[in-house]
C-alpha cells in the first residue's frame, strides 16, 4: 500500500526526487524558506506582469492608468491573491511538465494523454471557464477530496505508473529517433544534385 503523504513529492528530473514530508520534517526552516520564495514570485513577478498587461490595455484604449491608479490595482490584486490563498478559493499549482531529459518529458505527454482519456469522459478533466477568467492550467476539479489542476491529475498518474510510462517512452523515443534519421537519409544531397546537374549539360 502507497504511503500516504501530506505534501507529496517535487521531481527535478528522473534522478532527483524530494519527498516533501521529511524535508518539511528535517528542516522546516529551508521548507519555509522555499514556500516564502514561491509566495514572491506570485506577488512581485507575477503581480508586475498582470499591471503591465493592465497598463498595454488601457493604453489601447486611450486611457492610460496613472500612477496612483496604477497602485490601487497592485494593492487589490495582492490583497485578493491573500484572500485567496487564505481561504483555499485560489490554488497555486505545480510546475508542468518536467523540464529534464527527452525521456521524462515523453513520459509526461504519455500520462497527459492517459489521465485526459479516463477522466474527460467523466467529468473529472479541468476545463477553461473564459468568463470567470479561469484558463486551462489554473482550473481545478475535485478528485479524491482536493481541488486538482491537470497538472495535479497528471502528476499523480505518473507517480503511480512511471516505471510502464517510462518505459513505453523508450519505445516512443526510440521510433521517433528512427523516423527522424530515416528523414534525414530521404533528403537529397547538394553534391548529387550537383552532379546529376552536371550531366543534363
Amino acid at each position: 500500500m502507497p504511503k500516504m503523504t501530506k505534501y507529496g513529492s517535487y521531481s527535478a528530473g528522473s534522478d532527483v526526487i524530494i519527498d516533501l514530508d521529511d524535508f518539511a520534517t528535517r528542516f522546516p526552516e529551508s521548507f519555509a524558506n522555499a514556500a516564502k520564495r514561491g509566495l514572491a514570485h506570485k506577488f512581485s513577478n507575477e503581480c508586475a506582469a498582470w499591471i503591465l498587461k493592465e497598463r498595454e490595455k488601457a493604453d489601447k484604449a486611450g486611457n492610460p492608468l496613472s500612477d496612483d491608479e496604477a497602485d490601487e490595482l497592485v494593492a487589490k490584486w495582492r490583497n485578493d491573491l491573500a484572500n485567496g490563498l487564505l481561504s483555499g478559493k485560489t490554488v497555486v499549482t505545480e510546475p508542468g511538465a518536467p523540464r529534464g531529459s527527452g525521456l521524462e518529458s515523453i513520459a509526461w505527454e504519455l500520462a497527459l494523454a492517459r489521465t485526459k482519456a479516463i477522466l474527460a469522459p467523466k467529468g473529472l478533466w479541468p476545463e477553461a471557464d473564459r468568463k470567470a477568467g479561469i484558463k486551462a492550467d489554473e482550473a481545478t476539479v475535485v478528485f479524491a477530496g482536493q481541488p486538482r489542476t491537470r497538472d495535479d491529475l497528471v502528476r499523480i498518474t505518473l507517480e503511480k505508473n512511471r516505471e510502464v510510462l517510462m518505459s513505453e517512452a523508450k519505445e516512443v523515443q526510440a521510433k521517433r529517433r528512427a523516423e527522424a534519421k530515416k528523414a534525414e537519409g530521404a533528403k537529397p544531397k547538394a553534391g548529387a544534385i550537383d552532379i546529376a546537374a552536371e550531366d543534363l549539360l
